[in-house]
């Protein structure tokens, strides 16, 4: 009677196992996001993770996850999201689209890296959406609508907050910068 008690009771947990399993998969974040080019001016570029090349970028490009957007010298480039949000880069800016996904709510998580040079952000969250910025070694997070443009130069960062504010977090500490604060 105990092996039989002992073998009903790790059928069962072989059960709880696997609908354990088949719900963490369910919990993972979906990368089948894609956001898009929708101005271009001059010199601008992009690079797919998977290939060593840039290619030209031309209105309407696709953006996933992975990829790289730079602006040459003469280059000015806007990005939109799904839900109308933009990233604007400047001359001279390289962007990265660390990560675009769907949470399992159905929040858009959208993580972004200012390598170098100049971007203004209009972010527009929707329900459960999530936006990030990092430049240099400081992650800006906006509350709620915000619109904010990064200088990201030779290690420098200046922030300048144009409507709404965010929440920034560095090795030096965290804090909530709004608007007309730089």
């Amino acid at each position: 009677k105990r092996s039989s008690r002992i073998a009903f009771y790790a059928a069962g947990m072989a059960i709880v196992v696997g609908l354990a399993a088949k719900l963490s998969w369910a919990e993972e974040y979906s990368h089948a996001r894609i956001v898009r080019l929708s101005f271009v001016e001059g010199t601008v570029t992009v690079q797919r993770p998977d290939v060593d090349e840039w290619a030209e970028a031309l209105v309407n490009t696709p953006i996933q996850e992975g990829f790289k957007v730079a602006t040459a010298e003469d280059g000015f480039t806007e990005v939109e999201f799904e839900n109308a949000s933009t990233a604007r880069l400047g001359q001279g800016s390289l962007l990265e689209f660390t990560q675009l996904a769907l949470a399992p709510s159905g929040g858009k998580v959208n993580r972004l890296t200012l390598h170098q040079g100049y971007a203004t952000f209009n972010f527009i969250p929707e329900n459960d959406d999530y936006y990030e910025v990092t430049a240099g070694d400081a992650t800006l997070t906006p509350h709620g609508k915000a619109r904010f443009r990064l200088d990201a130069e030779e290690g420098f960062l200046l922030v300048k907050v144009l409507k709404g504010s965010i929440e920034i977090t560095s090795p030096d500490g965290a804090g909530t910068v709004g608007e007309n604060a730089m």
